[in-house]
Formats: structure tokens, sequence, C-alpha cells
């Protein structure tokens, strides 16, 4: 893969990139198995957030829900009495 047809990237001595097709390549495994986890880890984070978010969501409707039929309540035992 790595001949004179492609060139090194600046600043990055495990890349290197394909002058024609602009594509780089990743000459050092570990490294690139590296980025693949912190990526893997980074969405994982990003959809267990998520998650979290809509169930707070969910809950603080059902806390509003629960709320109104307390004052519901409240009010049809004023009125009973």
């Amino acid at each position: 893969m790595i001949n004179n047809q492609v060139l090194k990237v600046r600043d990055h001595p495990t890349l290197y990139r394909d002058p024609n097709s602009k594509a780089i390549f990743v000459v050092d495994q570990t490294s690139r198995q590296n980025y693949i986890n912190q990526r893997t880890l980074a969405q994982k984070s990003a959809n267990s957030t998520e998650s979290l978010e809509k169930e707070m969501s969910n809950m603080k409707q059902e806390l509003g829900e629960l709320k109104d039929m307390l004052r519901i309540l409240i009010s049809q035992s004023k009125t009973d009495k």
C-alpha cells in the first residue's frame, strides 16, 4: 500500500494520503483500533445520554399528570363537603 504514489500526512506519522482519490490510509493498526474503540465508546455514551433524556422527559410528563389528578381529587373533595 505504501509506495511512491502516496504522501505522508503532515503531523500524523501513521497516516498517508492517496493523491488521486484523496483517501487517507492508516498504517498503524493499533492506532486504528484505538480510534475505533474511542468512536464506539463515544457513540454508546451519546446513546445513553439520549436514552436518559427521554426517560427524564417521560418522568416529567407522568409527574405532571399525577399533579393534575391530585388537583382534580382535591377540588372534588372540597365540592363534596
